[in-house]
């Protein structure tokens, strides 16, 4: 239980709060793609153009891990799944747990993105799964505005009210910029279902250096027909890094910003973010004590592949292992909708993820295929001798390794199996 809740209390520091960037979100790493489907149709293989400007780098899954304190090692706990559109933006985001009672993973919830045709997010809506209908069902939706010169200018959010079974008013956000086009504040309203109206909650107000680098952002709540100071994070920079956060809550009775929390972040020789650490404020001593820590690995291509989190033990003063996740990429050609993990091969595998059919694409004549599991069990053996797919229907969900092995060579691919 004491895993769990730690976990859980990693997730919620994980987070955007609705009043501008958690101190302790890990950084925002961003991947568009494109989504195959089943039933997709291939272009033959001996007309197939490809060209390297098409592609683009996605994120395809995620996979995280607790540290099990009993068993000393890592346990499989969450699984994150993407798709993709034919412009490359995400339209689907799918967040399951796995019970290792049973070695099942279950649906928990998922995000579906809409677009304008200049492929701004113009709606997002958020399902919960329901164990006792074993369906999607809907929770909250934001759909987003935008002004003449592209920029976001507000945001709504609604809750399903599932006795009306529609949707209602939730919160609503108004966004201001500056002539250089960068964020000055961010207006939070809340709905207040007597009135009908949108009454004002509290605004973010963004503040900027000379060379238009965000250097704090303060928050105010509304209160007695006054904007009151109640929170700010104050960020210090070394060239384009930022290099520090701190976090401070603003005291009435004394007048003064008390310290909170604040993170410190190291990147390595090519500006890549590598650690987070994070601190909280003694009030005791007037010190910083080590809190949380953040370490990201990531590839050549400056991609990232793992990243862990670590708890700080008071009683061993010393880092213990908290959160482990695993990324995995894919290059995605946005022309036919193809999953490339090495370009000089030209092979493809579609759709990834895939509920049922694998479609290998490319020249996989007097090819042997093989699924492993992650830990070297082999579990499905192919000759792709003329067939360019293999039936994965049968495998339980999670994540797997296909070598293809020919006289050429040996090349892996990473694929996801959904329900």
């Amino acid at each position: 239980m004491k895993v769990f809740l730690l976990f859980l209390f990693a997730v919620v520091f994980s987070i955007n709060t609705a009043h501008g960037q958690n101190l302790f979100q890990k950084e925002n790493h961003q991947f568009k793609g494109l989504n195959s489907r089943n039933g997709v149709e291939f272009p033959n293989h001996n007309t197939m153009k490809f060209s390297p400007n098409t592609l683009i780098t996605v994120e395809d899954s995620s996979l995280s891990y607790q540290w099990d304190t009993t068993a000393n090692d890592w346990v499989l706990s969450t699984r994150s799944v993407f798709s993709y559109n034919s412009k490359g933006n995400t339209s689907e985001y799918i967040y399951s747990w796995f019970m290792s009672e049973t070695g099942q993973w279950y649906n928990a919830y998922k995000t579906t993105y809409e677009y304008n045709q200049n492929d701004q997010n113009i709606r997002s809506i958020n399902y919960s799964w329901g164990f006792m209908t074993n369906a999607w069902t809907n929770s909250s939706k934001t759909e987003f505005t935008y002004g003449s010169n592209n920029e976001m200018v507000s945001s709504i959010q609604f809750h399903w009210d599932e006795i009306a079974s529609q949707w209602k008013n939730s919160t609503k956000t108004e966004y201001s910029y500056n002539a250089q086009g960068n964020t000055t504040e961010y207006l939070y309203y809340q709905w207040d279902s007597t009135s009908s109206n949108w009454v004002k909650d509290s605004k973010s107000v963004y503040s900027y250096d000379n060379n238009n680098q965000n250097t704090g952002i303060t928050t105010y709540v509304w209160s007695n027909q006054n904007w009151v100071e109640s929170s700010r994070s104050v960020y210090e920079y070394s060239g384009n890094n930022i290099t520090l956060i701190t976090s401070q809550n603003w005291d009435i009775p004394t007048q003064t910003w008390i310290n909170q929390y604040k993170t410190e972040k190291t990147y390595d020789a090519n500006n890549v973010n590598t650690v987070d650490q994070n601190y909280i404020w003694n009030t005791t001593t007037q010190q910083w004590d080590n809190f949380w820590k953040y370490n990201y690995t990531y590839d050549a291509n400056s991609n990232l592949i793992e990243d862990r989190s670590y708890i700080w033990n008071v009683d061993k003063n010393a880092w213990d292992n908290g959160i482990k996740t695993v990324y995995y990429h894919s290059q995605r050609d946005i022309n036919t909708g193809v999953t490339y993990d090495d370009i000089s091969l030209k092979i493809g595998i579609s759709p990834n993820p895939t509920k049922d059919m694998l479609f290998i694409e490319g020249n996989v004549s007097n090819t042997k295929a093989q699924i492993f599991s992650f830990d070297g069990q082999l579990l499905l053996t192919a000759d792709l001798n003329g067939v360019q797919s293999i039936n994965v229907a049968k495998l339980p969900d999670g994540a797997y390794l296909l070598q293809l092995s020919s006289e050429s060579g040996k090349i892996t691919k990473k694929f996801i199996k959904i329900k």
